[in-house]
């Protein structure tokens, strides 16, 4: 006789308990303990440069993210459902909206410009 109380003891199935868990936010992701599951946010993202954008629903913007990693990491923090979308379609270049680049420009060179002054006044 055996600890089953027969001959044959058939173990049971190993049950992780995220099995039959589902975290309530999409970007969240379970973890197994030892007797329970809980479920946390991505703390850490690779660190490659593959930019996406991100729009939140209600609001008529949208924000260029390091990679999907990090987009994914700040709708967990939010508890935000951010949506990946098309940068062109709303004009995010390299970070920057069109309406801000030409701003950025402008301040280059404007330094650019006082620089190069004080140089030929100051004979720096």
């Amino acid at each position: 006789m055996n600890s089953c109380g027969g001959t044959h003891c058939v173990e049971a199935e190993l049950q992780r308990p995220c099995d039959s868990h589902e975290c309530q936010h999409e970007a969240e992701t379970c973890v197994d303990m030892k007797s329970h599951s809980i479920c946390t946010c991505v703390t850490a993202c690779p660190d490659y440069y593959a930019p996406v954008c991100g729009k939140i629903a209600g609001l008529n913007f949208a924000q260029e993210y390091y990679n999907e990693c990090h987009m994914t990491m700040k709708a967990c923090q939010t508890k935000a459902a951010i949506k990946k979308v098309n940068c062109k379609s709303y004009h995010i270049i390299n970070g920057a909206t069109a309406t801000t680049q030409p701003t950025v420009l402008l301040t280059f060179v404007t330094s650019a410009v006082l620089l190069l002054i004080r140089l030929l006044l100051y004979d720096v």
